[in-house]
């Protein structure tokens, strides 16, 4: 069985996996999983209010479950896949209630290329993802996601976390975080709330466009 197949089954079943991107290592799990994903919170310390990323398989599961305006939709064809996260509002409330993790009744969603896509695109349920690294350690320790093998160690060591698969792949070489755009109100336009991998220029030329 080869790597992402191993981190997929890993996955549907419940566990927590931890795979690269050109940014630096993340913990993986299912989104649907309460049990998995509360781990994840408290491997990391991290506050329950602030939301998991949800990786999406495709870009018709963005339309599917959430509500999309015109500056969204112009997003998703632009940038996806790729280092793009988008704050939605779900129009399946009742997938809302089941990804909660990832945030209700507004996600913090995105569909990555890479290891971390090809993980969602093998894997038979929705996987939520978040940084390998404690809570805070970027300020505190100067530290921050782990970005290579041997951080990913100390990290697991640190945290206690109970991790099936490690996908090796050297040294993420961006160390910076994902864009985020939040195109979840009605009243106001899509804006950006964290600037990071896709630059501003970027969001903003394709939403001239």
């Amino acid at each position: 069985m080869d790597r992402i197949q191993a981190a997929s089954r890993a996955i549907e079943a419940g566990r927590v996996v931890i795979v690269p991107t050109t940014r630096w290592y993340m913990l993986c799990c299912d989104a649907g999983n309460p049990e998995a994903c509360a781990s994840i919170f408290t491997w990391k310390q991290r506050p329950i209010s602030k939301s998991l990323l949800l990786v999406l398989r495709s870009n018709d599961e963005a339309f599917r479950w959430f509500q999309i305006d015109d500056a969204a939709a112009t997003l998703i064809h632009n940038f996806w896949p790729g280092d793009l996260a988008l704050l939605l509002r779900w129009s399946d409330v009742e997938s809302g209630r089941r990804y909660s993790s990832v945030g209700a009744p507004v996600a913090l969603v995105s569909r990555p290329a890479g290891i971390l896509g090809d993980l969602a695109n093998h894997t038979s349920v929705p996987i939520a993802a978040t940084s390998a690294n404690l809570s805070g350690t970027a300020e505190s320790r100067g530290v921050g996601p782990a970005i290579s093998p041997d951080e990913v160690a100390v990290f697991i060591e640190e945290s206690g976390a109970k991790v099936d698969v490690v996908i090796e792949e050297g040294i993420c070489p961006a160390f910076m975080p994902m864009t985020i755009v939040d195109c979840s109100s009605e009243e106001s336009p899509a804006r950006i709330v964290r600037e990071g991998t896709t630059h501003s220029r970027a969001i903003a030329a394709a939403l001239r466009r």
